[in-house]
């Protein structure tokens, strides 16, 4: 036990400081770097967001706190023991230990630029030696094949042969290493301006850029040679389907009126026919979503989008018991819009929520829901973590076992084209996940 008051306060005040000092030890274990001067592929770019997302919880909701409950700890532990603390002492003494940290971090960083100036200025050094040494090689071996070579004996067309041999040696040499040093000494022009301009700050980070464009558009057009080559097969597919469906309709037609004279057949041309009528009213289901149809702008209300919804995905519903909700607002809204850019849309998100819900066990509902001129799609699926809520609608992001993240891409992409955005908002209450479609 410390009986002089001065010494229990000074033990206090370093007992807060070591606990900082260690919370700042875990901190910096959580702690990356992004590299400078290197751009990142599209895939590292979202592991990026996802860790400052991350890093940014570990602060608000661990770290923060509790270097909080540290200083509210040291206040509790002096009142109840009765020290007095000096408030100017204490926070002198933590500005005085962060300040002597920040210095010593710094002139770490100082020291490693320093030597990578000095390599960098070696290297420089080595380059251009090696380059006059070479000229000076080349010079002494042609002046060597000069003094062996008895030019009396030579035609004159043979010597201004090796002349211009030579003279073409010399000038490849000088140019080659020239144009290499020229290119080191942009460089070095560039990143010295780049740091003048800066202020010592942020460097800007030009060849990252350019570095980073060149890779976006890379990834940009290996993204729509893939999306070429699915709508070709979509087109093939769809132009042989609708020939094999004319000749199937014709037919069934031609069957039932052969049904007609032969009484055994009849049963199986009823269940022919009805099977088909079934597959062929799902097929027309989606006729809305076909762009060279639909390309007038028509009023669609709730009840009518309840409907189709319904319609396409009723069996799927019913085989997951899934609840499909419609509040009075969603049923009363009405929109004018193309129906080929909103029902996909509608279509991708209730899919992907029957998807996610088929895989979680307890109550399954799906609701549809109107509000400040926006449509609202809620389930009782799997939570979407905050950092995905950008990257859900990025090409090729996926959650989804062997998803190749188009749809919300496509939906996304479709409505922002029609002046109408998609969005992921905070869940509506009772449910998980909410998208919102801004009309």
């Amino acid at each position: 036990m410390i009986v002089d008051q001065d010494k229990a306060a000074a033990a206090l005040i370093r007992a807060e400081q070591e606990a900082i000092a260690r919370l700042d030890e875990l901190r910096a274990k959580y702690v990356c770097r992004r590299p400078t001067g290197v751009a990142l592929t599209k895939e590292l770019a979202r592991e990026w967001e996802g860790y400052l997302t991350e890093r940014t919880r570990l602060d608000d909701e661990l770290f923060n706190p509790f270097e909080h409950e540290i200083s509210q700890t040291l206040g509790e532990v002096a009142k109840q023991a009765r020290i007095y603390v000096d408030q100017r002492k204490r926070l002198e003494e933590r500005i005085k230990t962060l300040a002597d940290d920040r210095k010593r971090q710094l002139a770490e960083a100082s020291k490693q630029a320093n030597a990578t100036a000095s390599d960098t200025r070696q290297t420089v050094f080595n380059i251009t030696e090696k380059a006059r040494l070479a000229l000076d090689q080349a010079i002494r071996n042609i002046q060597a094949d000069l003094n062996r070579t008895d030019l009396s004996l030579l035609p004159p067309e043979q010597i201004d042969a090796m002349r211009k041999r030579w003279e073409e040696e010399l000038s490849e040499l000088e140019v080659r290493h020239r144009d290499a040093l020229m290119a080191a000494k942009d460089m070095l022009a560039s990143l010295a301006e780049n740091l003048r301009t800066s202020d010592g700050e942020e460097p800007a980070q030009i060849m990252e850029a350019l570095e980073h464009r060149m890779l976006a558009l890379e990834e940009q057009a290996d993204e729509d040679f893939e999306m070429v080559q699915l709508g070709l097969a979509v087109a093939i597919i769809n132009h042989e389907f609708a020939a094999s469906i004319r000749k199937v309709r014709q037919s069934i037609q031609e069957l039932g009126q052969v049904s007609r004279k032969a009484s055994g057949l009849r049963p199986l041309y009823e269940s022919i026919r009805s099977n088909f009528e079934h597959l062929d009213g799902h097929l027309n289901l989606f006729t809305p979503l076909q762009r060279r149809l639909n390309r007038i702008a028509q009023k669609v209300d709730g009840k009518r989008i309840r409907n189709y919804v319904t319609d396409v995905f009723l069996n799927r519903l019913e085989r997951h018991h899934v609840e499909l909700e419609c509040t009075d607002a969603f049923l009363a809204s009405t929109t004018e819009c193309y129906l080929s850019t909103l029902y996909p849309a509608i279509i991708n998100i209730v899919d992907n929520a029957i998807f996610w819900m088929a895989s979680t066990s307890g109550r399954h509902a799906l609701q549809f829901d109107a509000a400040n001129g926006a449509l609202l799609i809620s389930n009782s699926g799997p939570t979407v973590e905050k950092r995905d809520w950008e990257r859900i609608f990025e090409r090729g992001f996926s959650r989804k076992p062997n998803g190749r993240g188009l749809g919300l891409f496509i939906s996304a992409k479709a409505l922002q084209a029609e002046e109408m955005s998609l969005s992921l908002i905070e869940p509506a209450e009772g449910f998980n996940v909410t998208f919102q479609i801004k009309l």
